[in-house]
């Protein structure tokens, strides 16, 4: 670990937050990247004193970078929204790149999330069948009985990295949608009860309803039959729950992002396929809580509306 050099380009996407994306920045600054993309969004017009505090913050970032490291600067003058931003931003890096580590201004790895994406990103780099690599594992059982790492079906894109062979199959659009319903591709991944739930979640994402670019990237996944590599230890902490500012996570923390150090070198798993004993503990113990939690929301929002329109009907 001592002798590790990181080759491969990070793309670190930030915006607003100078408190959480210097936290970030201070793990990359120990890891010392030979090539960084600072990828950030525009000011939003309607945001008094916004303008200032990004331009702010991308000077200090920068001025952070203080090792020999060679910089690009990918930054937006006007507001894109998180989905233009990401896609723009990791497209962008990958225009130039074969391969890149993707971190956002709220994900804060620990030391071996580097060296463990390089090592295999090198490793599976033929593979088609498997699209990124993740640094987030959400179990915290030891469920990875050998090796140091799984594939699955169920990667998360808390800290990762891909390549440009993968990133050049997303499509935003989700033009391949229907197809991906006729055909049962979610029910496939997830199982009929989860599957159909998933469903519902990718259609919003397929009609603008809900304004993201994961859920898009997800569906492109399962579309192409590809899995992801998930880590025998969690290795990243998201530090961007609960807070006023976050887009997508406003709501409290469901998880446990307890990290644990990985040991090298790297043991492959003694089959190197999908490894369903994992992912099985993954649906019964993660994606059940999380659509339990989602649809009790949902029952609370929907009765609300109908008492409201009971009320204001009686009023009238």
């Amino acid at each position: 670990m001592s002798e590790f050099t990181l080759t491969t380009p990070i793309t670190f996407i930030f915006f607003n937050r100078p408190d959480t994306t210097m936290q970030v920045f201070a793990c990359i600054r120990e890891a010392k990247p030979k090539k960084l993309y600072l990828v950030s969004d525009g000011p939003r017009a309607n945001r008094n004193g916004e303008k200032e505090i990004v331009e702010q913050l991308r000077k200090t970032v920068e001025d952070a970078v203080d090792w020999e490291c060679e910089v690009h600067r990918d930054y937006a003058d006007a507001n894109m929204g998180c989905h233009k931003r990401m896609r723009s931003g990791i497209s962008n890096t990958l225009a130039k790149e074969e391969t890149t580590i993707i971190i956002e201004d709220d994900i804060v790895p620990l030391p071996c999330f580097f060296p463990y994406c390089q090592e295999l990103l090198s490793r599976y780099r033929e593979d088609e069948r498997i699209f990124f690599i993740s640094g987030n594992n959400l179990l915290q059982d030891d469920s990875v009985r050998d090796g140091s790492y799984v594939i699955s079906r169920y990667p998360s894109i808390w800290g990762w990295a891909t390549w440009r062979r993968a990133w050049e199959k997303y499509d935003d659009s989700m033009a391949f949608w229907e197809k991906v319903k006729k055909d049962g591709c979610v029910r496939r991944y997830y199982g009929e009860r989860f599957g159909a739930m998933f469903e519902k979640q990718l259609e919003c994402a397929y009609t603008g309803e809900r304004d993201t670019w994961d859920y898009q990237w997800e569906a492109t996944r399962m579309y192409y039959g590809g899995y992801g590599v998930t880590p025998k230890y969690n290795l990243i902490d998201n530090i961007g729950f609960n807070r006023e500012d976050a887009t997508h996570t406003q709501g409290g923390c469901m998880y446990d992002f307890a990290r644990k150090e990985l040991h090298f070198p790297l043991v492959r798993p003694a089959q190197e396929d999908v490894d369903d004993r994992y992912d099985k503990r993954y649906i019964r113990k993660i994606v059940a809580r999380e659509f339990e939690r989602l649809y009790f929301w949902g029952k609370v929002r929907y009765r609300l509306r109908k008492l409201r329109t009971r009320i204001s009907g009686k009023g009238r």
